[in-house]
């Protein structure tokens, strides 16, 4: 791993929360573990997956980044990714970093395959880790699925009944929220006035006002 200045807290986080959830792993992570930095390409080539955390645009700045994204491509490693949401830690959407991204790195870093969210919220940081941690075990030839005692579901979210929510048509913001949680979950309905099963969503704004 080899994060951009901005993100090194996160990643360093993670390579502390990993080393704890999975015993005996080996993170290296170059600001901790690079000797010398002309050993970059063999720590990467003598790994089993790279960890790569997409964050500040600066990442695709950075020339030792862009050394080890090629040597995971030549070494043909399984790419973990990794997506900083929080966008007051100078992050971008992923949007923005695939524009930012050099056309060539492109497929590997935003393509195929699932990017994990992290957030700095403790619950759900515990579910990014056990994402993560799957992710690595299956690189390293292992199956089935990981479980992180204390944290919460992370099976792909869905309603066990039949749920609906309204808001007004003149709290715009709120209707395109509700317009993208039905597009998420088909079976979020829309119900009538006066429905007991409805919920409201109502989202403050100046707007709104």
């Amino acid at each position: 791993m080899s994060p951009a200045g901005d993100n090194q807290d996160a990643v360093a986080t993670i390579k502390r929360q990993l080393q704890r959830l999975l015993p005996g792993v080996n993170v290296f992570l170059d600001v901790d573990d690079l000797d010398d930095i002309a050993n970059l390409e063999a720590h990467i080539q003598a790994s089993a997956a790279a960890l790569v955390y997409l964050g500040s645009v600066s990442y695709f700045g950075s020339p030792n980044c862009m050394r080890e994204v090629c040597a995971s491509k030549e070494a043909n490693l399984p790419l973990v990714r990794v997506h900083e949401s929080d966008m007051s830690k100078a992050s971008a959407s992923l949007a923005v970093l695939r524009d930012a991204c050099p056309g060539e790195h492109r497929d590997c870093l935003f393509d195929g395959g699932p990017i994990v969210e992290w957030c700095r919220v403790r619950d759900f940081q515990l579910v990014a880790l056990a994402q993560i941690g799957q992710q690595l075990v299956g690189a390293c030839g292992g199956e089935g699925g990981l479980c992180v005692s204390h944290t919460l579901p992370w099976a792909p979210l869905r309603f066990d009944a039949a749920a609906s929510v309204r808001t007004s048509v003149h709290n715009a913001e709120a209707v395109s929220v509700v317009e993208s949680l039905r597009a998420r979950y088909p079976d979020l309905g829309a119900s009538e006035e006066g429905c007991a099963a409805a919920s409201w969503l109502v989202l403050l704004s100046a707007a709104c006002f």
